[in-house]
């Protein structure tokens, strides 16, 4: 896996476990957008990732928002 693509399931894991933690279920879940301004990454590349890591079965996606599957 690449280094980009650690990087972006490691941030939604820990958003997801945030959210989780502190019950705030409405905010489960991150946009290629939202990732890439915290990342600091291209926002394109960020959502060429996303979509590669939902094909593999690591992220479940609701309405363009990701989230873990766990």
């Amino acid at each position: 896996m690449s280094k980009r693509k650690e990087l972006i399931l490691k941030a939604i894991y820990a958003h997801t476990l945030e959210c989780l933690e502190d019950k705030q279920y409405d905010k489960l879940g991150m946009d290629a957008s939202s990732l890439a301004m915290d990342l600091r990454l291209d926002r394109s590349n960020v959502s060429r990732d996303l979509n590669l890591l939902h094909q593999e079965g690591r992220l479940a996606d609701q309405h363009y928002m990701f989230h873990a599957s766990f």
